[in-house]
């Protein structure tokens, strides 16, 4: 008896071992059990094995088990579209390592210029950023039959049918070597992206009035939507800055951001896209617009309401032209000397021409200003005989009644966009008096202040009514 004891003694622990270790082996996680028969090192291709352990699974399951890694580690084959990718941004997904894998695919001219992974949570860090190279492998050959990246098969794989899977809805034709197990067929979605659709944003008229402030827009770009802020000091643009843009490709963003300064020297929104960046290009200047059309809208709250359309004013026949009146008087003094004074009183238009010049931001085109004065004068022409001689003495003074532009001068202004601060510099504003109302007090020209925030308009003015006051002189 005592022998049977010391026997059992010595082979109880052994089965409590024996048993410990079956126990880690089913429960060790789908690594051993999708290959019962070895031990493996962690490797994401499961392809170095060194130890033989036995088998504790039914030889049915070890069989579904092994049908199962086979089926995971296929891939698919892609033919190649027949009549061409069409632009945009595709999604689509497939199962990787760990779970599912997906990723966005960009078309641009026809051709394949980017591989983003959107998202691959469950895949292992250091396999799946071995594999992510065959994203740039795609891009370069365009087309998704490339190798896998050794050591990392399944994550590689599962970009490639991801890939695959977008490109399908980018006119891709025809796919080959297909599984026909339901579960490897991976779910897709599709993205919109991009696509080429007018905007609905409102552009930004030409002589556009801004008022002060800041102002936010925003648009869609390529990835998302991209926000501004745009300021404005004395209604002009200062600033506009990007607020957020968290879904763009930071390299095509960084050259359709230069937009943001040809926008400030020109004064609107309504500027030529970057080319190579035309979404994200366009996703900025819908934002722009945006916040400007709100500061205009401002604008014109302040100012009252939407000015009524004018009546049409009725045909008036012209009337006509005043003609000079003049009166002449005689008289003879003691020494004989004849004094003969005749009077002429005249209404006359004169025009002014000048050239207005923009400053050193260049916010318009320099373009040709003219001004129409109207004027009431006398002229006194008195003549002297005395001793057969004759003296002659002309003087001329006047008074001008009023200073208007020309039509075509109106046109040339709204057409740079400048009519507003032309209107502005003649009319003046708040406590800023015009020029015209300054010129009629009346008053020398060097004396005349120029309206602030039109300063180039008012020197344009002054320099056509000099040129009108020498032909008035002459």
């Amino acid at each position: 008896m005592r022998e049977k004891l010391e026997w059992l003694k010595l082979i109880i622990p052994g089965l409590i071992l024996t048993g410990l270790v079956v126990t880690q082996v089913l429960g060790a996680g789908p690594d051993l059990q999708e290959i019962p028969d070895r031990l493996i090192v962690q490797n994401e291709d499961t392809e170095k094995v060194d130890v033989p352990v036995t088998s504790t699974k039914p030889e049915a399951e070890n069989t579904q088990k092994k049908k199962k890694e086979k089926k995971k580690a296929e891939k698919l084959s892609y033919n190649g579209p027949e009549n061409g990718y069409k632009d945009g941004t595709y999604y689509g997904s497939a199962t990787g390592y760990g779970g599912t894998i997906q990723v966005a695919v960009t078309i641009q001219d026809g051709k394949l210029t980017a591989v983003k992974i959107v998202s691959a949570a469950s895949e292992t860090p250091e396999f799946f950023a071995r594999a992510k190279a065959v994203a740039d492998w795609i891009v370069s050959a365009q087309s998704p039959n490339v190798d896998v990246v050794s050591g990392a098969t399944y994550s590689s794989n599962g970009i490639i049918n991801a890939v695959i899977n977008a490109l399908k809805q980018a006119g891709a034709t025809g796919l080959a070597n297909k599984s026909t197990t339901k579960a490897s067929k991976p779910t897709v979605t599709r993205n919109p992206g991009p696509t080429k659709k007018p905007s609905n944003k409102k552009t930004v008229p030409k002589d556009a009035i801004y008022a002060d402030g800041t102002f936010y827009g925003s648009g869609e770009g390529y990835g998302g939507s991209i926000k501004v802020k745009v300021v404005i000091k004395k209604e002009k643009i200062k600033e506009i800055t990007i607020v957020s843009s968290a879904y763009e490709t930071p390299e095509y963003f960084a050259k359709a951001k230069t937009i943001l300064a040809v926008m400030k020297k020109k004064q609107t929104a309504e500027v030529d896209v970057v080319s190579g960046a035309t979404y994200s290009s366009n996703g900025i200047i819908d934002a722009v617009r945006e916040a400007l059309n709100r500061s205009i809208e401002k604008q014109k709250e302040k100012a009252g309401k939407h000015k009524a359309t004018p009546k049409p004013k009725p045909t008036v026949a012209p009337t006509k032209k005043p003609q000079p009146t003049s009166s002449t008087t005689e008289d003879t003094t003691e020494d004989g000397t004849k004094v003969v004074e005749k009077v002429t009183n005249y209404e006359k238009q004169v025009t002014g021409n000048a050239t207005c010049y923009p400053d050193e931001d260049e916010d318009f085109r320099s373009y040709p200003i003219s001004l129409l004065v109207n004027i009431t004068g006398q002229k006194v022409t008195r003549t002297t005989t005395k001793d057969g001689q004759d003296t002659v003495e002309e003087t001329n003074t006047y008074k001008v009644d009023t200073i208007i532009f020309t039509e075509k001068t109106k046109t040339l202004a709204a057409r740079e966009g400048n009519w507003f601060y032309l209107k502005r510099a003649a009319d003046g504003f708040g406590k800023y008096k015009g020029v015209f109302g300054q010129l009629l007090l009346p008053k020398e020209v060097e004396q005349v202040d120029v309206v602030s925030s039109a300063t180039c308009s008012s020197v344009a003015i002054l320099d056509a009514y000099k040129n009108a006051i020498e032909q008035i002189e002459k």
